[in-house]
């Protein structure tokens, strides 16, 4: 007879297994509220606007920006700090939310070679953790 503990284990891998690929980027990400503030002014005459959640910031070193079809913006600290400036920031909130918009993570999930790339190249920026889809 198993374990309670190892019934556990088993219990949470199968919880983890059926996540949401997106579900699991942001088990370290954390959300920004002023990076909010500034993306939802961006979308705010957007008929599409319903599309967009909100915007974490990963700690990853890596400088880089995607979307999640769950409509979540995600920039790395990276990123971050290589900006000069509000504008660069609204410039790249603004080129993000413009994917988000059009539906491009959803075109992705049509083509999965492409998408097995974005992940691939994503998971070695995370140490193997998988994120959700988006375009750079």
């Amino acid at each position: 007879m198993p374990s309670r503990v190892g019934l556990l284990w088993v219990i949470a891998f199968f919880a983890f297994a059926a996540a949401q690929p997106s579900d699991w980027a942001f088990l370290e990400a954390e959300r920004d509220w002023e990076l909010d503030a500034i993306a939802s002014l961006l979308v705010k005459d957007e008929p599409n606007a319903q599309k967009f959640r909100c915007v974490y910031v990963l700690p990853l070193r890596e400088p880089n920006a995607f979307v999640s079809d769950q409509g979540e913006v995600i920039v790395t600290e990276g990123l971050l700090e290589r900006l000069k400036g509000r504008d660069e920031l609204a410039f790249v909130l603004a080129h993000e939310l413009a994917h988000l918009l059009k539906g491009h993570p959803r075109n992705l999930e049509r083509n999965p070679s492409r998408l097995e790339r974005l992940r691939t190249e994503v998971e070695r920026g995370l140490g193997g953790s998988v994120v959700g889809t988006g375009l750079n």
